[in-house]
């Protein structure tokens, strides 16, 4: 395996300190960056300033996205859903299956991919728009072995990427999917060791 060269990489433009309590995840759209600063959801913008935040009095964040389709900005706890407008920085809980354990989230196009780590591995796709419903039904796929589970979900519109870790093998592997049929794989995993 090559390995990854360092000095690749661009210099720190800026960096955020984070307060104890923040979650870790983080979505953008064409202007803002989202991110948790405990106890605040907060917007940054390019040059790294808080040009508006909000006070988080929910749960851990266990994901979050943009939705262009919604205009919005998606948030994840484990069993709740929310709508974040950047404008007013509005919170709005959206009404779901209480029952359901949500670990990630993509949008693509006027839906929502949301993965579950619930009784194995599920896949939801979930329409943006009234009625919010499931299109397609839960769909479960079955993991290589029962330490592997979805550590996040990423979308372009064409295709929406999981990357699937084992803790036990300590490996990563990529799969690409398609939105219009999210049983079947576009391409050939890529793996790596961690």
């Amino acid at each position: 395996m090559p390995e990854f060269d360092l000095s690749t990489l661009f210099h720190v433009y800026r960096t955020l300190d984070r307060p104890t309590g923040s979650s870790t995840v983080m979505a953008s759209n064409d202007q803002f960056l989202l991110v948790h600063q405990n106890p605040n959801l907060c917007l940054i913008d390019k040059e790294m300033k808080i040009v508006k935040q909000v006070v988080w009095t929910y749960d851990l964040i266990w994901d979050m996205c943009w939705s262009s389709s919604l205009n919005r900005f998606v948030i994840i706890e484990e069993n709740n859903i929310f709508l974040i407008d950047e404008s007013t920085m509005s919170i709005e809980k959206l009404q779901t299956n209480k029952t359901r354990r949500w670990t990630s989230c993509a949008s693509f196009n006027k839906f929502l991919i949301l993965t579950t780590q619930q009784s194995g591995v599920s896949i939801v796709k979930l329409r943006l728009r009234p009625p919010m419903d499931i299109v397609e039904g839960e769909k479960s796929f079955s993991m290589r072995t029962k330490s592997e589970r979805i550590e996040s979900v990423v979308s372009n519109d064409e295709v929406f990427v999981l990357m699937i870790r084992d803790k036990l093998e300590k490996s990563v592997r990529i799969e690409l999917r398609s939105p219009d049929n999210i049983e079947s794989h576009l391409v050939i995993t890529t793996e790596y060791c961690m």
